[in-house]
C-alpha cells in the first residue's frame, strides 16, 4: 500500500519498483514488471495569481493566509460547467505573509486560483536512484485556455474593487498595476498552490493505474490512497479529498479482512 506525499512520490516509487511505462524504465536500466503506461501522466494542479491593492489606511492584519472564498465559471462559452476559478481574498496582509512581502504600505489581496486547469503535465524518473528527485514537468500555462481565465480573474477582481464597498477602502491597484500587461503577468507570475493530482489516475481504461477499489492494475496486493489517484483535480483545495480516500481505503480493508 502506498499512502504518500501524493502525485510526485507516488508514481516515483511505482517505477522504481518497475511498474510503469516500460521503455521509461528500461532506459533506466529497470526491469518492467507490470507495463502501465499511464504512471506518472495526467498531472494537474492549482495555480495561483496574486492581484494586490493598496489600502487608503491601516486595517488589521489577519492571522489566517487567505479567506472569502468565491467559487465561479469564467468560461461564457460554457455556462453550465463547473467552476474552473477560485478567488480568495485577505483585507490586509496576513500577519504570517508580512516577512515575506515585506510591503511597506496597507495592501489587501485577492488571490485568483486556476482550479480546473486543461493544461496537463507528468512526472517521470530522473534516474534508478531512489534518492534523485522526479523529473516533473507540470506544463503550466501551456494551453491558452488557463492563461485566459486567470486574465477573466484579473477583470472580474478590477469589476468587483469598483463596487461601492471595496472603493470606499482600495487605492490604487499595486499589481498588475491598471497599466499592465496582464497576460503577461499572468505567465510570468502564476505559481503553484501545492495541489497536484492525477499521476496515478483512478479508472478502468489502458490508462488507468489503479482501479475503483485502489488496487494498482496488474499487481496483486497494492493499493495508492492519495491525491495520485484522482482522475480530474477537484475544484478546490485537495486535502478533504484526500481524507475521504484514505477512510475509502480503510473501507474497502475492513471490508475485505472480514
Amino acid at each position: 500500500m502506498i499512502v504518500s506525499a501524493g502525485a510526485f512520490l507516488s508514481p516515483k516509487l511505482l517505477m522504481l519498483s518497475g511498474v510503469g511505462p516500460a521503455d521509461h524504465l528500461q532506459s533506466h536500466g529497470i526491469t518492467p514488471v507490470v507495463d502501465l503506461p499511464g504512471v506518472g501522466q495526467n498531472l494537474q494542479d492549482h495555480l495561483q495569481l496574486p492581484v494586490v491593492y493598496r489600502l487608503n489606511e491601516e486595517r488589521p492584519h489577519p492571522f489566517i493566509l487567505t479567506g472569502n472564498v468565491l467559487f465561479v465559471n469564467t468560461r461564457e462559452s460554457q455556462p453550465d460547467s463547473p467552476p474552473d476559478l477560485q478567488l480568495n481574498f485577505t483585507p490586509a496582509v496576513p500577519i504570517p505573509l508580512q516577512p515575506v512581502l515585506n510591503l511597506p504600505i496597507p495592501a489587501m489581496i485577492f488571490l485568483p486560483i486556476l482550479v480546473q486547469p486543461v493544461s496537463i503535465g507528468e512526472v517521470r524518473l530522473r534516474s534508478a536512484n531512489p534518492l534523485d528527485p522526479p523529473l516533473v514537468n507540470p506544463n503550466y500555462l501551456k494551453e491558452e485556455a488557463d492563461v485566459q481565465t486567470l486574465v477573466s480573474a484579473v477583470k472580474l477582481i478590477r469589476e468587483m474593487v469598483a463596487t461601492k464597498a471595496f472603493s470606499a477602502i482600495a487605492a490604487e491597484e499595486l499589481v498588475p498595476g491598471a497599466a499592465g500587461d496582464v497576460e503577461g503577468y499572468a505567465r510570468g507570475a502564476a505559481t503553484t498552490l501545492w495541489h497536484p493530482a492525477g499521476t496515478c489516475r483512478m479508472g478502468t481504461d489502458d490508462l488507468a493505474v489503479v482501479d475503483p477499489q485502489l488496487r494498482v492494475r496488474g499487481v496483486e496486493g497494492l493499493r495508492v490512497a492519495d491525491a495520485s489517484v484522482m482522475p480530474t483535480v477537484p475544484s478546490g483545495n485537495t486535502q478533504a479529498g484526500c481524507y475521504m480516500i484514505g477512510e475509502r481505503l480503510a473501507d474497502l480493508i475492513l471490508a475485505e479482512i472480514g
